[in-house]
C-alpha cells in the first residue's frame, strides 16, 4: 500500500510513498476491463497482520483524509493498482476495495468553458485531463504527456455549467465510430496511453478451451435490443434543435431483414457527429450476440491472462456445450482472477 499526498502546486504529481504490505487473509480478487476505469483489486486481511503499519491502519479508517493506493504483483510483474475507494470491517477481517488508475478521471470536472475546432481527437483528451490536473492539488499521477495523435480531428464544445465529467467525455469520445482504447500502463510511470485498438489478433495461438473451462455460461441472442442492421438517432442541442440520422448495413438487412435500434444524443447536433455515433452502434451490434458469459476457467499454457493474452486481444473461443462445437474469435473485454489462499487460480472471461 502506498500513501497518496496531494501536491499544491498545479501541475505536480501528488507524493507517492510506500507504506508497508498487506498479508492477505483469505482470497485476493484482481481483475482488468477494456472499457471501464481498468479494473479492479479486493483482498482481505487481518488487522493483526497490519497492526505493525500505523500508517496503513490510518488509511484504512479514513481513506478520505489518508488517501491511499494499492500495488499488486504478480510473479514479480506489477498486474494491477490503484486508488482505495473502499474498506470494510467484518469481525477480525478488513476487507479493501481498490478501483483502477483512471477512476480518478471520475473525480474531475470541466470548470471552463473549453472549445476545440478541428482538433485531433487525443488532444482533447489529454487537454480535459490537463486542466483538471494543472489545478492545485488536482494531479493524481496520470501522465498524459506521452499522449500523441490520432489523425481524426473533432470540434467539440464544453460548457461548464453543464456539469461535464472528464471519465465520462473520455468515454462518449472513445466509443464513436474511428474512437480509440484507453488505458494505462502498469509501472510508475503510469502514462495514459490512447490507441485505434488495444491487444491484438491471437486467435491464432491463445486458445479457450475444454482445457481450462469449468463452467460455461453460453448464450446467444438476437433480440431487438442485442442487435440492429440499421441505427435510428436524433441529436437535441441545448437549445432545443434537433437533427435525425440513420444509418444502415445492406448485406446485414438482406440477411435477416431491417431490424431498427433507436438512441437519443443530448448536446449533438451535427449530422455528421451523429453518423459516427450511428455507425458505431451497427458495428458493436451487427451480429448475433453470442456471450459465454462470465466463464470460469482454469489458466493454462498458452492461455494465461497477462502472459498470454490481455483485455483487448482477439481469441479463439473452441468449446462443445452439448450443441456442436462452436468456434469464435472474440475480443476479450474483461478478465479476473481469483487467488485462494492455497495459491489455486481460477480465471473469469468476458468478451466484448
Amino acid at each position: 500500500m502506498q500513501r497518496r499526498v496531494p501536491n499544491a502546486v498545479g501541475g505536480s504529481w501528488p507524493t507517492l510513498t510506500v507504506m508497508g504490505p498487506i498479508t492477505p487473509k483469505d482470497q485476493i480478487g484482481f481483475g482488468r476491463d477494456l472499457y471501464g476505469d481498468g479494473g479492479f483489486i479486493t483482498v482481505s486481511t487481518d488487522p493483526n497482520d497490519i497492526s505493525k503499519y500505523p500508517d496503513i491502519m490510518q488509511s484504512l479508517r479514513d481513506p478520505y483524509t489518508y488517501p491511499a493506493e494499492l500495488i499488486l504483483y504478480r510473479d514479480g510483474s506489477i498486474a494491477q493498482y490503484g486508488p482505495i475507494v473502499a474498506s470494510q470491517v467484518q469481525g477480525h477481517t478488513i476487507t479493501i476495495t481498490c478501483r483502477g488508475l483512471l477512476y480518478y478521471l471520475r473525480y474531475m470536472f470541466i470548470t471552463s468553458d473549453l472549445s476545440y475546432t478541428s482538433t485531433d481527437q487525443y488532444t482533447i483528451i489529454k487537454n480535459l485531463i490537463n486542466h483538471h490536473q494543472n489545478k492545485t492539488y488536482g494531479h493524481f499521477g496520470i501522465d498524459a504527456s506521452g499522449v500523441g495523435t490520432s489523425g481524426t480531428n473533432l470540434t467539440r464544445n464544453f460548457k461548464a455549467n453543464r456539469g461535464p465529467n472528464v471519465f465520462m467525455q473520455l468515454q462518449e469520445i472513445a466509443e464513436r465510430e474511428n474512437g480509440f482504447d484507453y488505458y494505462y500502463t502498469f509501472d510508475a510511470n503510469r502514462d495514459l496511453v490512447l490507441a485505434s485498438r488495444r491487444g491484438s489478433d491471437k486467435s491464432g495461438s491463445v486458445f479457450l478451451d475444454s482445457r481450462g473451462i469449468l463452467s460455461p455460461q453460453i448464450g446467444m441472442s438476437i433480440a431487438a435490443d442485442e442487435i440492429c442492421t440499421e441505427a435510428l438517432g436524433v441529436g437535441r442541442s441545448f437549445n432545443n434543435n434537433t437533427v435525425f440520422s440513420s444509418q444502415n448495413n445492406a448485406s446485414k438487412m438482406a440477411a435477416f431483414g431491417r431490424a431498427q435500434r433507436f438512441e437519443s444524443f443530448d448536446g449533438e447536433n451535427d449530422s455528421g457527429h451523429l453518423n459516427e455515433y450511428l455507425n458505431a452502434m451497427l458495428e458493436s451490434h451487427g451480429k448475433m450476440s453470442f456471450t459465454p458469459g462470465a466463464i470460469t476457467m482454469l489458466p493454462v499454457r498458452g492461455a494465461d491472462p497477462i502472459v498470454d493474452f490481455d483485455v483487448g486481444d482477439t481469441v479463439t473461443w473452441y468449446y462443445d456445450a452439448g450443441l456442436g462445437v462452436q468456434s469464435m474469435t472474440l475480443d476479450v473485454k474483461y478478465w479476473s482472477l481469483s487467488v485462494s489462499s492455497d495459491g489455486q487460480e481460477e480465471m473469469n472471461v468476458e468478451f466484448v
